[in-house]
């Protein structure tokens, strides 16, 4: 009985030291006890401006979101989910199991990078015929959850910026979570946008992406990325 107790133990104690060394071993994780060094960024930011453009604009379709100005820690959480496959994107799922992502610091770096750049004046627009409603839907059900009433969200808490982010994005984002297909939603979120219909988020999503941030957040008219002239 004795030698069973021992082995029993033996056993626990083996799988327990097995998942602390995983968790150990998640470059993601780490990232985010980092302090993020933006001008050690910039460099890799290369590897997303393809996509993301060298402003980190997106597109205005919001087929590509904007990035720029994302709290760092949103960022480094969202690469983690494209890494493992929780959020697909062929591009994204790749880049972000590549070798360039290969330690917690470069991580770190190039998500403080995305933060400090300065978010598009422009972006992409809804009908704009039904914002009042998209206030009260947001200010109701999100802003005082937790994005706020200005929809800055929170680096510390994992919650996006959602402010002046592009309006096709924000509505194929909300229709995912309302729809089960965003893994790790909160649960109250998912909750609530399951009682919106297609009008209510096409409302919300044109809110939002009119929401200015902070004056100083935004990049005047014309501003390009002066470490891609």
């Amino acid at each position: 009985m004795a030698k069973k107790t021992a082995a029993w133990r033996w056993a626990i104690c083996t799988v327990i030291f097995l998942a602390a060394q995983d968790i150990g071993a998640n470059p993601f994780k780490e990232a985010r006890e980092l302090e993020p060094n933006p001008d050690g960024g910039g460099a890799v930011y290369v590897a997303c401006s393809g996509c993301h453009r060298p402003e980190g604009w997106g597109t205005l379709s919001g087929i590509i979101p904007q990035i720029a100005g994302q709290h760092p820690r949103v960022v480094m959480r969202q690469l983690e989910h494209f890494s493992k496959g929780y959020r697909r994107s062929a591009e994204m799922n790749a880049l972000a199991n590549a070798d360039v992502l290969d330690t917690p610091r470069v991580i770190a770096d190039v998500s403080g990078y995305i933060s400090r750049l300065p978010m598009t004046p422009a972006p992409g627009y809804g009908r704009g015929d039904n914002l009042q409603r998209g206030r009260a839907l947001f200010d109701t059900a999100c802003g005082s959850r937790c994005h706020g009433a200005d929809a800055t969200g929170s680096d510390w808490k994992l919650w996006p910026r959602l402010h002046g982010q592009h309006y096709g994005y924000l509505l194929r984002q909300m229709e995912l979570f309302r729809n089960g297909e965003r893994r790790f939603a909160d649960n109250l979120m998912v909750r609530r946008l399951g009682r919106f219909s297609g009008d209510d988020l096409q409302a919300v999503a044109d809110y939002l992406s009119r929401l200015s941030p902070e004056p100083a957040r935004v990049a005047p008219p014309g501003w390009t990325n002066p470490d891609f002239r």
